[in-house]
């Protein structure tokens, strides 16, 4: 679970997947259970990951 999510975390962040073409580039078939586990090793949902690492970013940008 930990590889897979990683793997989710990368193409979030790196590629502009939506949420549902990450799930199952990652290997899951139902994305029901991808956003659940996804959220339970990251405590954030995908979208709300990638949005905090925009707002991230963003922050390195302007200091």
């Amino acid at each position: 679970m930990e590889v897979r999510i990683g793997n989710a975390c990368r193409l979030l962040v790196e590629e502009e997947f939506n949420m549902t073409e990450v799930g199952y580039a990652c290997g899951y078939n139902n994305i029901s259970h991808f956003y659940h586990q996804f959220k339970a090793l990251t405590k954030k949902n995908p979208m709300d990951y990638r949005s905090s690492y925009i707002k991230t970013e963003e922050r390195k940008f302007t200091e």
